[in-house]
């Protein structure tokens, strides 16, 4: 009788890797979930900053609402009167700004508790306020947070010191 033996050095090592890999890949949002808020404030702020450029931009104010706006709070942009939407939505201070609401394994909630009327900025409104959007999740921003999950989830394999 002729008997092999065959061992493949590192297969427990390759096995410990994969269970690794996918316990990270099940939690994908698992400590992350500040960056992914923060890189949505950062896409706000912009813009606040460029009027609404990257969703195609904002309509301007009707003529007699600007007149009362410039009036009230002479020299503001479109969008920040009392100042009060935009800074709880581009900061992270307490309950009056960007809060994550929810997070579980494989999504994340976040937004803001008050002011309430800017979800009527964000989607307009049947009275007639146009739609000015604040934020929208479209294909580059959809690629950005892939590849941002997908590096995450290599840092944190090489964290637990397994993998290169």
């Amino acid at each position: 009788m002729i008997l092999f033996n065959v061992k493949i050095d590192g297969l427990t090592q390759l096995l410990g890797l994969l269970d690794n890999i996918i316990d990270v890949t099940k939690k994908p949002f698992e400590n992350q979930a500040a960056g992914y808020r923060d890189a949505v404030i950062k896409i706000i702020r912009q813009n606040f900053r460029d009027q609404g450029r990257r969703v195609g931009g904002w309509p301007p104010l009707t003529p007699a609402y600007a007149a009362r706006k410039a009036e009230k709070y002479p020299g503001r942009p479109l969008l920040i009167a009392s100042g009060k939407m935009h800074k709880a939505l581009t900061s992270t201070a307490g309950r009056s700004g960007m809060i994550l609401f929810r997070q579980l394994d494989d999504w994340i909630s976040m937004g803001v508790l008050d002011p309430k009327y800017t979800g009527f900025h964000q989607k307009g409104t049947r009275r007639g306020l146009p739609a000015r959007p604040l934020f929208v999740v479209d294909k580059d921003f959809g690629e950005d947070v892939a590849h941002k999950i997908v590096d995450d989830m290599f840092d944190t394999v090489k964290r637990l010191g397994r993998i290169f």
